[in-house]
């Protein structure tokens, strides 16, 4: 896929990737962060269920990083980190 920026999307996904270096990362993966969406959905104390893992498929696929999914988000690179920092 051929990606086009504007002047906008490449100044933030230049900020992004600095701030990757400086900011500490968690330890999880990309499907674990993106999974942190459906949270707030959810009744106290309760667990996601198949249709949660459906929306973040979801999710992954309309954002393109279903590849990245079970990467951990500090072995991404700068630009990966930009990119899927930006749908949240």
């Amino acid at each position: 896929m051929v990606m086009t920026f504007d002047r906008g999307r490449q100044s933030t996904l230049m900020f992004l990737a600095a701030m990757k270096e400086t900011l500490p990362i968690p330890q999880m993966s990309v499907r674990t962060l993106v999974s942190h969406g459906r949270y707030s959905r959810l009744p106290f104390s309760k667990a996601l269920g198949s249709g949660d893992r459906d929306a973040i498929e979801r999710a992954l696929d309309l954002t393109d990083m279903t590849e990245l999914a079970g990467c951990m988000l500090s072995k991404l690179s700068g630009g990966q980190f930009g990119e899927l920092s930006l749908p949240w």
